[in-house]
């Protein structure tokens, strides 16, 4: 019993439904299956066992999903690669879970060549493309005269399945070690919130397929009903309700940037998007104008929800119909997942005191590959201390305050950023805003923002700080502000805080 597994069941009982869409490429379930198992026996033949590593470096395609359930099949522990990562960033984590193979797109030529001529480790070197680079195999040519029967490796669902790194803003990135068995138990635990999940549903996925919350937030769980996976290369908010309507998506994770950009188009209303019945966004706080403005074309409220790689994507979700009531609430914690607020001692604190959500269950990772300190640090007596800040309500409903290594400590008092971004995010001439900590020698630390206003406009600093002097407590509004093109973001739209502390952090502009 395994993921792979998973998709056999699905092929043998909904075959001839529609299972993969990517661009010109439709695949019906038995055609997909069929491709993975080919995949998987050609990996086979090319001398790849179970328990090796093979990664992968690819933009969203349909064939990155081939390869991760081949690797399923095979009990091959698939290294997903952040297709950013500069040839150093590369380097270390190749280096560190040392894959047999590697699958690499033609855009990534120039990191690739480098990186193998240091990693001897690496035996199989495959590319998607049919020109010949580096001595790797075209992906396609390994399925020429492989059989698409299914592989004959006992693979448990204790067995590893991903090593997905982090993105590293404390140091080198650790590599999030998730079983079959996380997997799985991410799957049921959106089946039981989402009641009426099925066949008939259609996945959008825009975010990344290296990231956790790509393959385990509805696509997985779809994939299991038997339901449709449209995957998207690159995201573009125009393109993606372009998508939602031509196939008729029902469910996607949408990041709050994402949204925002989405609800700010003048032309939405163009769209139909009567399809969609379940829309979830995290990772980062969600401005409250983009909430409202979602609820006005949509009629209903969006799903907010938390979750993290080390704990398999999900840990809490809002209902919808909870959501208007609950407003900046990212739920309560799903069915197969415990959580606790806790102080710095580890003792779980009052309903409406801040302190680190911590989480516990089946979902929760095996490890850190080959960093046992940092295993012991992260998971104390079966616990995931999540590194985030939050506070629970008398009803259990979790709301996200910030990291905690972002929270500024001003003078005694303890200040979140995230609170302030989202009153920035109000201003009606704002687009985005940052806000990080910078040294004040009388207070220990002061506030300051990073603005990036909308076209054409022009703000003062004193106008931002007095807008956020309308709207918040003294000591909580900016004392700097920076203005700024654009905020540095990762691929899954995250703010990168650490960038921004080195280039900003300074107390003057």
């Amino acid at each position: 019993m395994n993921m792979g597994f998973m998709l056999k069941r699905v092929a043998e009982e909904k075959g001839a439904r529609e299972g993969i869409v990517f661009e010109n490429t439709r695949l019906t379930y038995a055609e997909f299956n069929s491709r993975v198992n080919r995949l998987a026996n050609a990996m086979h033949a090319l001398g790849l066992k179970k328990g090796e590593r093979a990664a992968v470096l690819l933009f969203n395609c349909s064939e990155y999903l081939e390869i991760y359930y081949a690797a399923a099949k095979l009990g091959i522990i698939l290294v997903t690669l952040n297709y950013r990562l500069a040839g150093r960033e590369l380097q270390y984590i190749l280096d560190d879970s040392e894959p047999s193979a590697l699958f690499f797109g033609r855009q990534f030529h120039e990191v690739v060549g480098p990186a193998l001529k240091k990693s001897p480790y690496i035996r199989n070197c495959i590319h998607l493309g049919d020109e010949a680079i580096y001595g790797a195999t075209p992906y396609e040519a390994l399925f020429t005269d492989s059989p698409d029967s299914e592989p004959a490796v006992d693979v448990h669902l204790d067995d590893p399945q991903l090593i997905i790194y982090t993105s590293g803003t404390t140091g080198n990135p650790k590599g999030a070690l998730v079983t079959h068995a996380n997997t799985l138990w991410t799957c049921i635990n959106q089946v039981l919130f989402f009641e009426d999940l099925n066949g008939n549903d259609s996945a959008l996925v825009v975010m990344p397929l290296y990231h956790c919350g790509a393959q385990n937030d509805f696509t997985t769980p779809i994939i299991n009903f038997g339901g449709k996976i449209v995957i998207m290369e690159r995201v573009d908010p125009e393109r993606v309700l372009e998508m939602i309507e031509r196939e008729r998506i029902t469910t996607a994770l949408l990041l709050p940037t994402l949204l925002h950009m989405m609800f700010q188009l003048p032309d939405i209303d163009q769209y139909d998007l009567s399809s969609l019945r379940y829309v979830q966004t995290g990772g980062a706080p969600l401005p409250k104008v983009t909430m409202d403005n979602f609820y006005r074309k949509m009629g209903y409220h969006i799903c907010q929800v938390f979750g993290l790689t080390e704990g398999t994507a999900l840990t809490t979700i809002v209902r919808k119909e909870e959501a208007g009531r609950k407003q900046g609430s990212t739920g309560r914690p799903l069915f197969h997942v415990d959580v606790k607020v806790v102080d710095d001692q580890g003792r779980q604190v009052p309903a409406g005191e801040v302190g680190e959500l911590i989480q516990k269950g089946p979902t929760v990772m095996k490890g850190y590959w080959r960093n046992p300190k940092a295993t012991q640090e992260t998971i104390v007596d079966g616990w995931l201390y999540t590194g985030d800040l939050a506070r629970q309500d008398e009803e259990g409903f979790v709301y996200i305050v910030d990291r905690k290594k972002d929270m500024i400590i001003s003078g005694e008092e303890n200040i979140y950023p995230a609170e302030i971004e989202q009153v920035l995010y109000s201003h009606p001439d704002i687009q985005e805003a940052a806000v990080i900590g910078v040294p004040d020698e009388k207070w220990g630390e002061s506030v300051k923002a990073i603005v990036v206003c909308k076209n054409g406009i022009c703000l003062t600093a004193e106008q931002v700080i007095a807008y956020s002097k309308e709207n918040l407590s003294s000591f909580k509004k900016p004392k700097f502000v920076e203005f700024i093109d654009e905020l540095p973001r990762n691929p899954s739209q995250k703010v990168l805080k650490g960038v921004l502390r080195e280039k900003y952090g300074q107390a003057l502009a």
